[in-house]
Parts: structure tokens; sequence; C-alpha cells
């Protein structure tokens, strides 16, 4: 008697349930994220119940990475109610995440998009609402650098009385808008109790 192994694939696996997010440029996003982002085949959303349109423009379908996102350009009132996300594999099977966005948190939304519509309207430079938050990390990218260089030559000494010291930093950083940064450390001495 053969006895032949098989391995059955599962589908998507949700690690990130279903959130909302608004977004520095006034957007809303509506997203999750998988283990696994090669088995998904296509994503499904809808709300209420029913299948999301995106014939209008006013939502879209995203993603980046192992995040999937339901963006809603421009966020109304109307947009407040249950979501959901059915992430179909490859092999047929699929896993399903929900959220649901209350008026209240709605209504909310709505006040700090037009405060910051406001705010970015007053600015007398036209800059993005990214641009700001870019330039701190580039100063931030700077001075880790120069601690980097510090860090480096000082990383032959070890902590004495056992208290954390960081002994590596970063050599250089590159970030792409729209990608995750990971920033990877070396650590000595011990955590205190």
């Amino acid at each position: 008697m053969v006895r032949v192994a098989s391995r059955q694939r599962r589908g998507p696996m949700v690690v990130g349930q279903l959130h909302v997010e608004l977004r520095l440029d006034g957007k809303v996003h509506i997203e999750c994220s998988v283990s696994n982002p090669e088995e998904v085949k296509h994503v499904e959303w809808s709300k209420d119940g029913a299948a999301v349109r995106f014939s209008s423009g006013h939502m879209k379908s995203d993603a980046f990475g192992s995040c999937y996102a339901l963006v809603i350009n421009e966020l109304f009132e109307e947009d407040a109610g249950s979501y959901e996300c059915e992430l179909v594999g490859t092999n047929g099977s699929s896993s399903t995440t929900s959220c649901t966005m209350s008026p209240q948190s709605c209504s909310s939304m709505r006040k700090k998009i037009s405060k910051l519509a406001g705010s970015r309207a007053s600015s007398n430079n036209q800059q993005s609402p990214m641009s700001g938050l870019m330039q701190h990390m580039e100063r931030s990218i700077e001075q880790t650098t120069q601690i980097t260089s510090f860090s480096s030559r000082a990383s032959s000494t070890s902590s004495k009385d056992g208290t954390p010291k960081i002994e590596a930093l970063p050599g250089s950083v590159s970030v792409n808008i729209g990608k995750v940064l990971t920033l990877t450390t070396g650590l000595s001495g011990q955590a205190p109790c």
C-alpha cells in the first residue's frame, strides 16, 4: 500500500483585523493585513451586507505589501456602517474580517478632516501633508547617522552594571513613501526588573 502525503494549503491568514484609520491627507483607510499575501487571489469589500461599488471614485480598493485597504477619498455621514473584507485565496478558501464605523466616529473624523483642510489652506507654503514628517525623519536619520558612528566606536565597551545599552544602530536608512520602515539595533545589558 502506497501512501501519498499531501499538504493542504490554507487560505489567506488575517493577522491584523480590519480597522479604521484617518490619514494625514484626509483620506480614511479601512484596512487589514495578512501573513501570506502571495496567497491572496482577490479581495471583496462590502458595507452593511452589500458589495462596495467603486465606479464613482468615492472609494477604492488598494493593496500594499501584506495590507489591504478600502480607501474613502472623501468621508460622508453615509459612510458610517459595518464593513467586511473577504480575502479569497488562490486555493479557493477565504478569510473574512469586519469592523464597524459608528456615526459618532464618522462625525468625529469629518471634524478632524475639516481641521486638517483648514490648517493646510491657511499655510502659506504649499507642501504636501507628509512633507513636515519627511523633514523630521530626514533630521532624525542625520542624527541617527551621527549617533551610529559614535555608537560604533563605543560598542567595544560593555555595560558593567547590567544597565541596558544601545550597542549598534543602523548605518544608513532609505525610506520609500508608503512602505514600512524597520530599524534593527543591538543591545547589551539586562532590562530592569
